[in-house]
């Protein structure tokens, strides 16, 4: 005899057939859609019901069912469509009929799934969550005499059932807006179901990803960014959350190209509205390939620029509203990037020979992000010291947070979300190998602790607080990826009882003062606690050394020491050395394997923007963001020294090393000789991890090639001269020699102010320029000529030069007449024509 069970189970098989069949036909009844899938919403309701009485789980039959209801709106689309689009455009009448249908159709289905969950609580106890859920619902009026009480297990299933309904209850909301001809969409209904359900499970990524498809829709790209990236920085990431996350960013880079998004402001625009554009545009930058570190400095100090320019503007509701935004979507880029870096071979996401690719790209996000975000936090903390200006006079009452102002307690929540982002990353950033990134901590860190000890000059920071709940960024940054376990425990949990912290209950009066400041208080003793756990818990965080200490009661930066290394074996004395074999080609001096040619004098020059400032002592000066000026953020030699160590291409190895990763031949590249000739020179140039560290070495870096001057790539003495005394644009990039204090501005206006002042002097025909000088011949004549003069000078013989027999060889290709003393009919080049009688003026006889 068949269970109860087992005839429900039968009746929902008949069910899905009869549907299916209506949904098969070609132009199917569209009246009849409705009835049959109520039949079976009832009969799938009651299997799913009876299978969680029996301690089993429904999830099968509940996605089978909303399966369904996804193929009945596929055919209410279609049909819809045609009075768009269509031939039907002008059948006003049946269109209305037709909306009716659907708006029927969601109707019903939202009925069922509110209705569902009022069976949940109606048939079981000891599921608070649910039963709070159902109430927000209206479905608390019904109950079973035999209500069963659910156990651990059942609980888990019982909210992962609720979470799913109220996730398909926005979806059907959703569609309602998405498919009607609607004058103004109202997406509130879908936004607060998701939101629900947000409540009932904080790490569910599929919520941010609707919340994303919503944003979309409104075309607003901040919100589309934002919450891409939220749903794949949870505990259940979205899988398809990265690859929108890169459509997206190749739709933004795509506006910036047609539009100037984000570098041209309209007229009437907002600040805000431009910080938006020049965020957006900035992030997509730095997720694309290749980087140009000069204009992401360049970029990075406008946007930080603006940033503490609007704190000052009394319209502060958006410009909040966007910071919080941002800074979470710097945090988790930074958390994807990383991430990305540790892609293995198979990865499902990944299509093949893909992979190589995209770890190099998370490498170079990761370094430029990471270094956006200790900008940003410094950029922050400056802000709050400038508003503080100086410790609280003697007998002035510190629990008195009125006198504080209101940019202060606008800027605190976000330095405490960066507070929880430092601690988690703490690790990454002291043990970096990069000496510009150590020198970029050391200065955040300056800056931090004096903020710290301003901030406690004002604040009595360790009196008790009356807030116990959640404060907002705490609500908006739940199960944050970005965040170390420790921290989230820190920051969510209470101290006693290690439970979530309840949420803020909400009043249509908004907040009062009282608690406004009260929260503020909590905000600054989080800061400084903080600090204190990261001075004195370093085992907690399991750490060996960090950026902050404490002297007489007050915080200080402490220096980073350099990362141990192994050492390099000493050279051998020149007498000693041997030839080497043919399996290791001897190295020139300019870097290239083969014979030796002409040496490069000194370091490259580095091509800098005009804008970047990269001197210590550098006054502040005003970038123009087109409706107002900003103030740039003073800059360093860090900006230098992070020139000096970029590599062709990042890595996992250049990352984790900090050395630049040598470029790899890609596959089904067309190499000349002149390519071979420049691969070679990037390997022997002394930056590659083997020549740093003999360890690292057998692991990061790549052989070198074998020489190709013997063969017939070899590369003639025309390109030979192009290669050897000109830098290409990796060894500007990333010089190996290093390069002395010298002020590069100074020397360069000097050269062309001494250039106009004998042009000025000079009656003679002008001369040709001189190359530009190096930082070691500066002043000298060009290569090769000041011996030439002091031969001159002293009387001395002088080796004969080449062209001094009438007749030379050229590259041993040719012979070519010696130039002789008699003047051309014509004249020389660079010379007045001299003056001839009766010849016409166009040179004829």
């Amino acid at each position: 005899m068949e269970t109860h069970t087992e005839e429900t189970s039968k009746a929902v098989i008949s069910a899905e057939r009869k549907l299916q069949h209506a949904l098969r036909q070609k132009e199917p009844d569209y009246t009849a859609l409705e009835p049959a899938l109520e039949k079976l919403r009832v009969r799938c309701g009651n299997l799913a019901l009876l299978y969680l009485i029996s301690d089993q789980s429904a999830e099968q039959t509940e996605i089978k069912l909303w399966d369904a209801h996804v193929k009945v709106k596929d055919k209410f689309k279609t049909w819809l469509r045609t009075f768009r689009d269509g031939p039907d455009k002008k059948r006003h009448v049946e269109r209305r009929k037709a909306e009716k249908l659907y708006v029927d159709f969601i109707k019903a289905s939202q009925r069922f799934y509110r209705a569902y969950i009022g069976r949940l609580i109606a048939n079981f106890t000891n599921i608070p969550k649910v039963v709070d859920i159902a109430q927000k619902l209206g479905q608390d009026g019904l109950t079973v005499q035999d209500r069963k009480p659910a156990t651990e297990e059942q609980v888990k299933i019982l909210e992962a059932s609720c979470k799913q309904c109220i996730i398909r209850l926005g979806d059907l909301s959703r569609w309602r807006e998405s498919e009607l001809q609607l004058k103004e969409r109202n997406w509130g209904p879908a936004k607060g179901y998701y939101d629900l359900a947000l409540t009932l499970d904080p790490a569910e990524g599929h919520c941010y990803n609707q919340h994303a498809v919503i944003a979309l829709a409104n075309e607003n790209h901040l919100g589309a960014v934002y919450y891409l990236h939220r749903a794949a920085t949870v505990a259940q990431p979205n899988p398809l959350a990265p690859r929108n996350i890169q459509v997206e960013f190749k739709k933004i880079r795509e506006l910036r190209n047609e539009e100037s998004y984000g570098l041209m402001e309209k007229s009437g625009e907002d600040i805000v509205s431009t910080l938006e554009k020049r965020f957006l545009a900035f992030h997509a930058t730095c997720y694309a390939m290749p980087y140009d570190f000069v204009a992401f400095q360049q970029k990075a100090n406008d946007i930080l620029g603006m940033v503490a320019l609007s704190f000052q503007d009394s319209k502060h509701g958006l410009f909040d509203h966007f910071l919080q935004r941002a800074c979470l979507v710097n945090m988790a880029a930074e958390a994807l990037a990383k991430q990305g870096m540790k892609a293995v071979p198979g990865d499902a996401r990944l299509q093949t020979g893909k992979l190589d690719q995209e770890v190099e790209r998370s490498c170079q996000s990761y370094f430029l992000l990471q270094r956006f975000n200790l900008m940003t936090f410094q950029a922050l903390l400056k802000v709050l010291s400038r508003e503080l200006g100086e410790p609280a006079e003697a007998g002035q009452d510190l629990a008195d947070l009125s006198r504080l102002s209101p940019v202060v307690r606008r800027v605190l929540p976000h330095l405490r979300q960066y507070s929880s982002w430092f601690l988690s990353n703490m690790r990454d950033l002291v043990e970096t190998s990069y000496k510009s990134s150590r020198r970029l901590l050391e200065q955040v860190s300056k800056t931090y602790a004096q903020a710290l000890n301003l901030l406690r000059g004002n604040v009595d920071v360790f009196a008790s607080s009356p807030i116990s709940h959640l404060l907002d960024e705490d609500e908006k940054s739940l199960s944050f990826s970005s965040f170390s376990a420790q921290v989230q425990e820190w920051r969510y949990l209470q101290a006693d009882t290690k439970m979530m912290k309840p949420r803020r209950v909400d009043s249509n009066n908004g907040k009062e003062l009282v608690e406004e400041l009260a929260e503020t208080h909590l905000r600054a003793t989080d800061l400084v606690v903080d600090a204190l756990r990261l001075v004195k818990q370093k085992n907690d965080l399991k750490l060996d050394i960090v950026p902050l200490a404490l002297e007489n009661g007050q915080f200080v930066e402490q220096a980073i020491p350099e990362p141990e290394r192994p050492t390099r074996p000493p050279t051998p004395p020149p007498s000693k050395q041997k030839w080497r074999s043919k399996h290791a080609p001897a190295t020139s001096i300019n870097g290239s394997n083969g014979p030796p040619s002409r040496p490069v004098s000194g370091a490259p020059i580095l091509a800098l923007s005009p804008d970047v400032n990269m001197t210590d002592a550098s006054p502040r000066k005003e970038l123009a963001s087109g409706m107002r000026s900003t103030p740039t953020l003073e800059t360093s030699n860090v900006t230098q020294t992070a020139m000096e160590e970029m590599p062709d291409t990042l890595n996992s190895s250049s990352i984790l090393a900090g050395t630049p990763a040598a470029p790899a031949l890609r596959q089904g590249t067309n190499l000349t000789a002149m390519d071979l000739v420049r691969q070679m020179q990037r390997s022997s140039r002394g930056s590659s991890a083997s020549q740093r560290s003999p360890d690292l070495g057998n692991k990061f870096s790549q052989p070198a090639l074998p020489s190709v001057y013997n063969t017939a790539f070899a590369p003639t003495l025309s390109e030979r001269a192009q290669l050897s005394p000109r830098l290409d644009n990796a060894q500007r990039r990333s010089p190996s020699v290093a390069a002395p204090d010298v002020n590069l501005s100074a020397m360069f206006q000097d050269q062309i102010a001494r250039q106009q002042q004998d042009i000025q002097q000079r009656s003679s025909p002008q001369p040709s320029f001189q190359p530009t000088p190096s930082w070691t011949n500066y002043g000298h004549t060009p290569t090769g000529l000041d011996s030439l003069f002091r031969a001159y000078e002293k009387g001395t013989d002088r080796t004969p030069s080449p062209l001094a027999s009438p007749t030379v060889q050229v590259n041993g290709r040719g012979q070519r007449p010696k130039s002789t003393t008699q003047p051309s009919p014509f004249g020389v080049i660079g010379q007045a024509r001299l003056a001839s009688h009766g010849t016409p003026p166009n040179g004829q006889g």
